[in-house]
């Protein structure tokens, strides 16, 4: 791509167009939860209020799954969560050893 293309969209948006891109994702997704009533945390079962809340994460870990790159784009076991409620279960799975069990 045209090298000055790319540095008007940058200087345009204030932030490179992948950026943005990813930000007007994340406000078009946000907006479909609340539309349909989805916008409820897996983990806490209360309303993510604000985008800067909002997280998708996956129910079971897909990294110590048979499969993991299936798991990983299995809509079934996507959810959407307050961030922080992500963060806490996480976190708690990386404390019981999570980290050394994975396959890597």
């Amino acid at each position: 791509m045209n090298k000055d293309y790319e540095k008007r969209r940058t200087i345009l948006l204030g932030e490179p167009f992948s950026t943005a891109c990813t930000k007007l994702r994340k406000i078009i997704l946000f907006n479909l939860l609340i539309k349909y009533h989805e916008n409820i945390c897996f983990r806490c079962n209360k309303i993510i209020e604000n985008i800067e809340d909002l997280s998708i994460e996956h129910k079971e870990s897909w990294i110590n799954s048979t499969n993991p790159k299936e798991k990983f784009y299995d809509l079934k076991n996507i959810a959407f969560s307050h961030l922080h409620c992500n963060h806490l279960n996480t976190s708690s799975l990386w404390k019981k050893g999570w980290k050394q069990k994975s396959k890597l």
